[in-house]
């Protein structure tokens, strides 16, 4: 018998799993954006209020990683 905790984790991974089999529908949700034009907003962001020198972001959930391009 699954304990609670077994069963709890075994539902997050096929829910997570379920959402990888529709990427299709995660690129028509998204596809609006424009990724250099958001670059360059958060670059003249981190100029005018970073009180250091901004070198590396991390981005979490970036999805397809359309940043690192």
């Amino acid at each position: 018998m699954k304990s609670v905790k077994d069963h709890t984790k075994s539902q997050t991974e096929s829910r997570s799993t379920a959402l990888y089999d529709y990427l299709a529908y995660y690129e028509l949700a998204f596809s609006f954006r424009d990724i250099p034009r958001e670059v360059t907003c958060f670059k003249q962001l981190f100029t005018k209020y970073a009180k250091l020198p901004v070198t590396r972001v991390l981005e979490l959930a970036c999805g397809p990683s359309q940043y690192l391009g």
